[in-house]
């Protein structure tokens, strides 16, 4: 295990090098983003930026900050008021399965938004080499080849947006009517708590005023916003970039196979010229993956471990509210619709991983790489008279 992660660790010093005195070249050529690049990215780009994520070619100081200030942001109004509840709500099974299964999402992103802030210059690299190679020229295959799985990209990216914005409105309009419900039974709940906001958390001042009541209220809005873009927007972006990947990998094996049909036309110099970029394209596309996995594995196994608990806890909320409520009235019905959407977009982004990387990478090496090698004879070359 130790030798292993110090190899990977020697592949991504050895990589950010060699990307590193690329990078300043390719910065004066490219100044902009090119229309494949925004399209396969889809709202990935604009989401990201909303919270200071999305690393820019002249980044300055206040855009390398403000993700900072997003991620202390939503610790500070949700995070660590949610984690200090869970004393209150000790002892309340169902208050504390509740208060767990909305505070792990949100911690989740805050880890996100760090991880986005901590590797900003290798996620930059990222973003310039698949702008850089939807600017090189291509016949009209290979084109195709990567725009399939472009289209794929962008129809993540807008589900995943669609969905996030779903949720959004469902919780509020849910925790506004719970909290309207409690504040009228007022002995339904521990007097230390803040009822009526987004958040029923144990907060250090009375939230009982206007004055208190209302920034409160759009602050944890706000966080709601924060949270959900960032937990969405790093799942969709690592998802674009894997199937950019895979697009590469397509056009590499679509030019392998048209170099073999053009063997007998060319001269042994221009086919060992155009066979050897072939390598050396599918080398780089393999250094490009070892700094995806460098990225994405930090996050990658408790994203999967948190999504499999969450997922019992809605099941749990879901069928206890079956059970507590009576008939189909108005708080069964919110909070059922609330937790059918929290579950989709829960198992989405628990799923989106397990797409990309085994249906799509795994799909497209057996059918592009090694069917194009096992499936031809080998490759001969009339090298002329002896």
């Amino acid at each position: 295990m130790i030798t292993q992660l110090y190899i990977r660790a020697l592949g991504y010093n050895f990589l950010r090098r060699n990307y590193t005195s690329q990078r300043k070249l390719r910065i004066s050529i490219i100044m902009a983003y090119s229309s494949g690049f925004l399209h396969a990215m889809g709202w990935n780009r604009r989401a990201l930026s909303l919270l200071g994520a999305w690393p820019e070619i002249n980044d300055t100081i206040f855009d390398k900050f403000r993700a900072l200030c997003c991620g202390l942001w939503i610790s500070f109004v949700v995070c660590i008021p949610l984690t200090a509840s869970m004393t209150i709500f000790w002892g309340d099974l169902d208050a504390m399965i509740g208060c767990l299964f909305i505070n792990g999402p949100v911690m989740l992103a805050v880890v996100k938004i760090l991880i986005f802030l901590y590797y900003r210059r290798e996620i930059r690299i990222l973003i310039e080499e698949m702008n850089h190679d939807w600017y090189v020229s291509r016949n009209k295959e290979e084109h195709d080849s990567m725009m399939k799985f472009g289209k794929i990209s962008r129809f993540i990216s807008i589900c995943s947006v669609i969905l996030g914005s779903t949720l959004l409105i469902s919780f509020i309009i849910f925790q506004i009517y719970s909290g309207m419900t409690l504040r009228n039974q007022p002995n339904n709940f521990d007097p230390r708590l803040s009822v009526g906001l987004l958040y029923p958390v144990y907060l250090p001042y009375n939230t009982d005023k206007k004055a208190t009541f209302v920034p409160t209220w759009m602050a944890q809005c706000i966080t709601t916003i924060f949270s959900i873009t960032m937990y969405a927007g790093f799942d969709a972006f690592f998802s674009t970039v894997i199937l950019h990947v895979c697009g590469q990998l397509a056009v590499v094996g679509l030019s392998i196979r048209n170099l073999y049909s053009q063997e007998n036309s060319l001269n042994i110099i221009e086919f060992q010229k155009q066979f050897s970029n072939a390598i050396k394209r599918h080398q780089e596309l393999n250094n490009l993956v070892n700094l995806i996995d460098v990225l994405s594995s930090p996050i990658l196994l408790p994203q999967m471990i948190l999504c499999t608990i969450v997922f019992c806890f809605q099941g749990y909320m879901l069928l206890n509210s079956i059970l507590e409520y009576s008939g189909f009235n108005k708080p069964f019905i919110l909070q059922t619709l609330f937790m059918v959407i929290y579950i989709c977009y829960t198992v989405l982004h628990l799923f989106v991983y397990c797409y990309v990387e085994h249906e799509c990478y795994l799909d497209l090496l057996r059918k592009s790489l090694v069917r194009i090698t096992l499936s031809t004879s080998p490759i001969t070359h009339d090298c002329g008279p002896p």
